[in-house]
């Protein structure tokens, strides 16, 4: 009986360590993500009802992380997410207290989770972040839409998801 219980916990370790190898695509579902917010809550990426996600992998100490936010995901989600879209920052800064800071400074006001492991966390390596910003866009269903997209992509492509989910909403 042990050994039968330990081929299968060997067979699910393989299946697992497979599928960690495949490279995220276009149409993939996205990892689930958890971590904890500002306020130590628990947020769980799979939770967040939301006709389009942008996810968004930075850091306290990454100049282009923040100007990113502040320059570009900021406008949109101020101007659409009555409309649908959720944004969620996932930082990988190894500091807590770097990360709070940077989100207080900067007045990021939307969905920010860290689990506080920087690079080595298992969400960075799920994702296969390499350097950041990373941004992945999500639809409803969590579905990979678009991987690290030009500023302009990211426009279209959340603009037109919403649009598309509108249109739907109202022909049914």
């Amino acid at each position: 009986m042990r050994s039968l219980i330990l081929l299968f916990v060997g067979i699910l370790w393989s299946f697992s360590s497979l599928a960690q190898e495949e490279k995220l695509k276009e149409g993939m579902l996205a990892p689930n993500i958890l971590g904890q917010n500002t306020k130590g809550e628990t947020v769980i990426l799979y939770e967040i009802e939301a006709k389009v996600i942008i996810l968004q992998f930075w850091a306290s100490w990454n100049e282009y992380s923040i100007e990113q936010a502040k320059e570009s995901i900021r406008p949109m989600y101020r101007v659409l997410k009555n409309e649908g879209l959720a944004v969620v920052g996932f930082s990988l800064d190894d500091s807590i207290k770097d990360w709070k800071r940077a989100i207080s400074q900067n007045r990021i006001n939307w969905i920010q989770i860290s689990d506080g492991l920087g690079f080595n966390s298992p969400f960075s390596q799920e994702y296969h972040v390499k350097q950041i910003p990373s941004l992945l866009i999500l639809d409803e269903n969590f579905k990979i839409l678009s991987i690290n997209p030009t500023l302009d992509e990211m426009a279209n492509i959340v603009e037109g998801q919403i649009s598309k989910i509108a249109k739907n909403d109202y022909d049914n």
